[in-house]
């Protein structure tokens, strides 16, 4: 599991907004937070995503593991 964190100004230029997007459409997202700090005039997005391997970094509730079903299936001739 990673994390990625994300400060967008209010006023955020179109470069901003559209490098949030590519990286939560180029990832498998499992949570994402945000938080609005109206002192500052922006938004703080915090993003918990899968890398590489997902079967082998998701934790136990998010695994799915495969079943070969080839080896139970006996073969009638």
């Amino acid at each position: 599991m990673q994390y990625k964190f994300f400060v967008v100004p209010v006023d955020a230029s179109e470069q901003v907004e559209e490098d949030l997007n590519k990286f939560l459409r180029s990832h498998r997202v499992l949570k994402t937070e945000q938080h609005f700090i109206s002192e500052k005039g922006y938004w703080v997005m915090a993003v918990e995503y899968l890398d590489q391997n997902p079967i082998a970094e998701a934790p136990p509730q998010y695994r799915k593991e495969k079943t070969d079903y080839t080896v139970s299936v006996g073969r009638r001739i």
